[in-house]
């Protein structure tokens, strides 16, 4: 394999330039997140029975379709809640059931049980959902101020500011949260029905009949053709009052403004908001699966940022940012990096006193974050805190082998003196005197990582993609060592040993002394061999005792 790069380097040289170039490219398609794609097998049944109370909805709804979908198969565990009007069973599947099939056969059960409803009750069909920890917001936006009432910033928050936020791409849903949805409350005064021998039954049917938009045929003339429709719907509020409700007995009409009184107002209050004191609606964005959390709150932040015509003293803001986390993980992972690649050039320039060894080294860390990003890609994985963390811990290992296979070509290297025919072969039997201790070290590394794949239930979902993202950094530093890493030193490595300065002349004698030292403290222990194993053997056990405290 080296051999091989040794002779082709123009090919090396394309092949690396590729891998950079697919990684920037799949790179920006991959979603990034906070934590992997956590989907617990959960099912959801919802079922509304209005005017039905919780112990009501109990006895007739919760308990038979608790024992229904019971009895499906994968089920681990049934959870259900019962309030006035509506009844919910979370139904907890065993970790790798198809959640589409299990669906299914949940809706057959579901429907099996309900079929011994009464259907005077007036059970509405339940919805089974399928949970997901995704739909938790990635960013909460908050409208307040300008001295509006509740019902206004609602409507201005629906209206106004919810639809620019749902156009974004990746945006599922922007739902609005407090204020008081705007509506026209009819107030029927009892003393003034009652008078007038009405009920506010009556009223309602009044109210129907004059906000309708009915057919009422067409109009055919010789050029076109037209749907001709009856329009009662009220233009202001106060038309609403004008709806004739009866005629009294002696004749005179009688209307809604005669026994209630008319108001634009709002619903009735559900939740309160207050953001700095002051009344206010706030809106919880979600995103679709998959979604890249970063792209979609920076776009969301550029629109709610270029908002114009605002109402004056209102105020549009993020008070909620998801991506914070995910910002956060990924500035100290570009922390990490260059702190790393600062300590392994000093190492370097301590043991090898060669600048061009650095430069060397430095080319395995972009090369193999390229492989890595690629298979993560490929394997369908996120950015997020486990893959960022792989990566983080794979720094160390990939670039260890670089330095190895390095600093076994530099010492190969001071045999040629320099020569082109030289270096190519310093190149060559350097590589191949580490390759297969690094092999060793590459594959016992992975191997640690293999339990992971043992792994059930919420901790694969958690670990896996750091233990993928950590073995592909493993193989890839030892590709990287074994292939690049060999072409570089051929052409980057300095032609002609020139003697060193006083600087790199003391810093080679204090490495010296520092290996002679080791040297002399190796051969001494190597005469008491019994007592190091029974040192070792004490301290293993110390270990495991105290661990097991």
């Amino acid at each position: 394999m080296t051999r091989l790069a040794l002779k082709n380097p123009i090919f090396v040289l394309m092949l690396c330039i590729g891998l950079v170039v697919f990684a920037g490219v799949v790179t920006p398609r991959m979603s990034v997140d906070t934590f992997p794609e956590l989907s617990p097998p959960v099912l959801v049944i919802g079922t509304k029975a209005s005017g039905m109370g919780p112990t009501d909805v109990e006895k007739t709804l919760t308990w038979r379709l608790e024992k229904a979908v019971s009895a499906t198969p994968g089920v681990d565990h049934v959870e259900s809640v019962s309030r006035s009007g509506l009844s919910i069973v979370f139904v907890w599947l065993k970790w790798g059931t198809d959640l589409n099939a299990a669906q299914s056969m949940v809706q057959q059960q579901v429907a099996f049980a309900l079929s011994s409803v009464p259907k005077t009750l007036g059970i509405i069909p339940p919805f089974i959902l399928q949970y997901d920890p995704s739909n938790a917001p990635i960013m909460q936006i908050a409208v307040y101020g300008g001295g509006l009432s509740a019902a206004q910033l609602y409507d201005y928050a629906v209206n106004n500011v919810e639809p620019l936020i749902e156009g974004i791409a990746g945006v599922a849903s922007a739902s609005p949260n407090g204020g008081k949805e705007r509506q026209i409350n009819v107030i029927v005064d009892p003393a003034k029905a009652a008078a007038r021998g009405l009920t506010s039954s009556d009223v309602a049917r009044a109210i129907e009949r004059a906000n309708a938009l009915l057919p009422s045929g067409r109009f055919n003339p010789p050029t076109f053709s037209a749907n001709v429709y009856t329009n009662a719907v009220p233009t202001a509020v106060a038309e609403i009052g004008d709806a004739l409700i009866k005629l009294s007995p002696d004749g005179h009409p009688v209307r809604i403004k005669d026994v209630a009184r008319i108001e634009d107002g709002g619903s009735k209050d559900a939740q309160a908001v207050t953001i700095n004191g002051e009344r206010g609606v706030y809106l919880n964005v979600l995103r679709v699966p998959g979604g890249n959390v970063v792209a979609i709150n920076d776009e969301i932040k550029r629109i709610v940022s270029n908002l114009k015509d605002l109402p004056s003293g209102v105020h549009v803001e993020p008070i909620f940012d998801q991506s914070t986390f995910v910002r956060s993980t990924i500035h100290g992972l570009v922390k990490e990096v260059f702190q790393a690649l600062l300590l392994i050039g000093a190492v370097i320039l301590i043991f090898l006193q060669s600048a061009r060894s650095v430069l060397i080294a430095a080319i395995a860390v972009p090369i193999s974050f390229a492989i890595i990003l690629i298979v993560l890609y490929a394997t369908g994985q996120s950015l997020n805190a486990f893959t960022l963390g792989g990566l983080t811990l794979a720094m160390g290992p990939l670039v260890d082998i670089s330095v190895v296979v390095l600093e076994s070509v530099h010492r190969h290297g001071h045999a040629s003196h320099g020569h082109a025919r030289g270096r190519v072969a310093a190149a060559l039997h350097g590589t191949n005197a580490v390759a297969i201790a690094a092999l060793a070290a590459t594959l016992s590394t992975i191997a640690v990582l293999l339990p992971v794949a043992l792994l059930y239930g919420l901790a694969k979902k958690l670990f896996v993609p750091l233990a993928v993202t950590v073995a592909t950094g493993m193989v890839a530093g030892y590709l990287v060592s074994m292939i690049i890493t060999p072409v570089a030193c051929r052409y980057l490595l300095p032609k002609e040993h020139e003697p060193p300065g006083r600087i790199a002349g003391a810093l080679a004698r204090a490495v010296d002394r520092v290996a002679h030292v080791y040297t002399q403290a190796l051969r001494k222990v190597l005469e008491h061999r019994p007592w190091v194993v029974g040192a070792v053997v004490v301290l293993v056990g110390a270990a495991v005792w105290v661990a097991g405290r």
